[in-house]
């Protein structure tokens, strides 16, 4: 009954079997249906031509394809699997039925009772053979994890040549008891082993002696039959050659890698502590570098290189020994790595990116005079605050936990920086109307420009900057296009002209030095629009029109006004604006109108400047024009009346009357439309302003005729001349200014 497999990669083959859903070799040989097999006497399975045949390659080529079709996915998985399983025919005839009655042994050993026939045939095994397997499975210690691992792991070592590990292997086997093959295999080993010592005993002497190139031709034998004897190794780095400090560890993020001269094949050896066992690394590496990712990080490790070590006269093609390198002892701590520094007003922020198996960072300020302060940090970042202009250094070290639970830091990264000056921000903030109409004055109880050397720009737009105080520090790459208004220097500021009234603008100053910049204070500014077009008419004896523009921005509009002494007010909203007209009851005497915006509420107001209208007493003049009598033939006569409040006024300067007749544009006899203006018709009559008179009737007769068109006509009369708009025209019934 075997113990141990006594095939390399056994544990590969395992998995490839476990992964096609088999239970142990022997199900490989039946892709569609598992039927029985035979196991004592070589592994058989039935045949057509007789009742059991053994299982050769010809079997395997017939089970390959049949699990090919089952499972056409996995057919890279069959191909490797059935290529384990030739090569192991191939090594032996009885290797494969080796392997599966070890399987079978370890598949019964795992059941919690004693095998059973009944256990062996659940297998898979022939009936007839059942009874007699459980009874010798039953009669088979059960071994542990540990020992079924150097069972399978046996043969590795030795086909590494690792014979220490192998011996190690087989010492936790234990006895190979009835196995014979492990025996043997066993008893090579041994011989190996004996061999190995009895070199490194004839190198020592010969090291006491003094004969270092024999010792080291003996140490490197050794080396070459044992690549984990770690004597052999520490004898070659002593008598071989001075080790020449050349193999360099610089960490990375897997691990540490390492780079050394000279061409392979190179066997890379470590021992952990820098004072420990030398164990082997890897073997037969081709180039001059390799990357060592079992290593604990915080740990001190030491490394050695066997540069073109060779074989042994054994393995055929011994080309000697070329170099031995080694290394100092290094310490595998990480450094943080993507180191961003940066400086603002007073403060230093350093960020990174920290290894993961790093437990916390740890930041020194380093002084002049060689002292160091610690700064609190978080995981990937910290700030320093408050910091004076100049130069400072920092060293940013990882710290890592041990084995043992010690605690190690690693040598640091130094972060370099200089702090720089920043400008003082403007406040606050002096916003006034300017020396010259229409303009503003910006200024500063401090002084304009900053006693540092700062330049003070003004802005009128959205700034990048987090929120919109006064003291924000800002690249001044970052800052838009200052205000473009014209702007005239004054003794503390300057003076500048908006590009049109009625704006409204937040002014924010910002003190620029080198490429650094800080924003000052900020002040909402309006710039009122003043109302234009403002104008008051009559429209009744005692009632008076007020029409104008609204100016832009304004919500609200003061109007006053003085008449016989007495000052009235009145507020007017934009709505009310909008709405309807605006007219307000007044005296027949002269009046003054002043109209201004409200200020709206702002930081500063520039207001706009009051305009002023004088409406004068009220003056009318009245018309009529009467139907001809019989005594003055086709004549109309028309009766002018001015008058005015008071009467006796002196120098009323009135304006001149004109009566216009206009024809019917349409068919004959349509009644032709009013005139529109005075020369929107044919003038019949003309009467000068000097010759009308308060309380006196004009009368004067007309002869109603436009050339080249017959009646009827439609009369209206218009005032002209300087102060016309001031004066109301009452007119007759329209029935009475057509003319037919």
């Amino acid at each position: 009954m075997p113990r141990s497999p006594l095939l390399p990669r056994v544990q590969e083959l395992f998995a490839l079997q476990s992964a096609l859903g088999m239970r142990h070799a022997a199900d490989a040989l039946f892709p569609v249906d598992r039927v029985r097999f035979r196991i004592l006497d070589g592994l058989h399975i039935p045949s057509r031509t007789s009742r059991w045949s053994r299982v050769d390659h010809a079997a395997l080529a017939r089970a390959r394809d049949g699990w090919r079709d089952r499972a056409a996915s996995a057919a890279p998985a069959v191909e490797a699997l059935f290529g384990r399983y030739a090569r192991i025919i191939d090594s032996h005839p009885l290797a494969l039925r080796r392997l599966v009655l070890y399987e079978l042994l370890r598949l019964l050993a795992s059941t919690p009772h004693t095998p059973t026939a009944d256990d062996v045939t659940a297998l898979g095994v022939d009936v007839w053979e059942a009874e007699a397997l459980a009874h010798a499975a039953a009669r088979e210690p059960r071994l542990s994890a540990d020992s079924r691992a150097a069972a399978e792991e046996l043969v590795d070592a030795w086909h590494a040549r690792r014979i220490r590990r192998a011996l190690d292997c087989a010492a936790r086997l234990g006895e190979p008891g009835r196995d014979t093959g492990l025996a043997r295999f066993v008893l090579q080993i041994a011989n190996r082993d004996r061999g190995i010592d009895a070199l490194l005993a004839r190198a020592a002497e010969l090291e006491d002696t003094g004969d270092r190139a024999g010792a080291a031709a003996l140490y490197l034998e050794a080396a070459r039959d044992s690549v984990d004897d770690s004597t052999a190794v520490e004898g070659l780095l002593r008598t071989a050659t001075d080790p020449v400090r050349v193999v360099t560890a610089v960490p990375v993020p897997d691990g540490l890698r390492l780079r050394w001269p000279g061409a392979g094949p190179c066997r890379v050896l470590r021992r952990r502590g820098g004072t420990g066992p030398w164990t082997l690394l890897a073997d037969r590496v081709p180039g001059p570098a390799f990357t060592d990712t079992d290593v604990t990080p915080g740990e001190t490790v030491q490394y050695a290189v066997l540069v073109a070590y060779g074989q042994d006269s054994r393995g055929g093609g011994a080309d000697g020994l070329r170099l031995v390198l080694a290394g100092p002892p290094v310490r595998h701590a990480p450094e943080v790595e993507d180191v961003r520094v940066q400086d603002a007003r007073d403060r230093v922020t350093v960020t990174w990116r920290t290894p993961p198996a790093a437990i916390a960072v740890l930041i020194e300020r380093l002084t002049a005079h060689g002292g160091s302060c610690r700064v609190p940090a978080d995981e990937n970042r910290f700030a320093d605050t408050p910091v004076a202009p100049g130069e400072h250094r920092y060293l940013i070290r990882c710290c890592y936990r041990l084995h043992d639970g010690r605690e190690t830091l690693s040598d640091g990264v130094a972060a370099r920086v200089t702090v720089h000056r920043w400008p003082t921000p403007v406040t606050p903030l002096l916003v006034t109307s300017g020396p010259r109409p229409g303009r503003i004055a910006v200024g500063a109880l401090a002084g304009w420009d900053g006693a540092d050397g700062s330049e003070v720009r003004l802005y009128d737009r959205p700034l990048p900057v987090p929120r919109r105080e006064s003291g924000c520090d800002l690249p001044a790459r970052e800052l838009p296009a200052p205000l473009d208004w014209e702007t005239t220097p004054l003794p503390h500021g300057v003076e500048l002209l908006p590009p049109r009234d009625g704006i409204r603008f937040r002014l924010t100053a910002v003190s620029v030095l080198g490429d650094r910049a800080t924003t000052g204070a900020s002040v909402d500014v309006e710039f009122a629009a003043p109302v234009r077009n403002f104008r008051v008419r009559r429209v009744e004896a005692e009632l008076a029109r007020v029409t104008f523009e609204w100016p832009e921005r304004a919500e609200r509009v003061d109007l006053r006004w003085i008449q016989a002494g007495s000052e009235s007010r009145r507020v007017i909203t934009r709505s009310a604006h909008r709405r309807s007209a605006l007219e307000f009851a007044l005296h027949t005497a002269a009046a003054q109108f002043r109209i201004q915006p409200v200020p709206p509420a702002a930081d500063v107001v520039i207001a706009a400047g009051p305009t002023d209208f004088h409406l004068p007493p009220d003056l009318a003049v009245t018309y009529d024009v009467r139907r001809p009598t019989w005594w003055s033939g086709a004549r109309r006569r028309v009766t002018v009346r001015a008058e005015y409040a008071p009467a006796d006024l002196p120098d009323v300067l009135l304006p001149d009357l004109v009566l216009v007749a206009r024809a019917a544009d349409g068919p004959p006899g349509a009644t032709p439309p009013r005139p529109r203006y005075p020369g929107d018709g044919v003038p019949l009559l003309r009467l000068f302003g000097a010759e009308l008179g308060a309380g006196h009737t004009v009368q004067r007769d007309v002869e109603v005729t436009v050339r080249d068109a017959w009646p009827p006509y439609t009369l209206r009369a218009f005032l002209l001349g300087a102060g016309a708009e001031f004066v109301r025209l009452t007119e007759p019934p329209p029935e009475r200014l057509v003319v037919r």
